[in-house]
C-alpha cells in the first residue's frame, strides 16, 4: 500500500470509531454530527520533519543510515 493508501485507511477507521461513539451517546443524530464536523488533526499538534529528526538524533545507524526497528 502507498502512504497515501495508507492515510486514507487510517481516517476512514478513525471516522468510523468516532461515529460509533457518536451513535452511543447520541444515537441517530450522531451520524448527522460526523457529517457535520471537521476531522482534521490541528497543525499545533502534529509532527513535522524537524521534531521527528530531534527525536531520533541520537539513535545508532546502520552502514545505509537505517534505524533498528525496535529502537524507533
Amino acid at each position: 500500500m502507498s502512504d497515501i493508501e495508507i492515510n486514507e485507511l487510517i481516517n476512514e477507521i478513525n471516522k468510523n470509531d468516532l461515529l460509533q461513539l457518536l451513535m452511543v451517546e447520541k444515537g441517530s443524530t450522531g451520524k448527522m454530527i460526523i457529517e457535520t464536523i471537521s476531522l482534521k488533526e490541528p497543525d499545533e499538534i502534529m509532527y513535522k520533519e524537524d521534531h521527528v529528526r530531534e527525536l531520533v538524533k541520537d539513535l545508532e545507524t546502520d552502514y545505509y543510515e537505517r534505524y533498528e526497528f525496535d529502537d524507533l
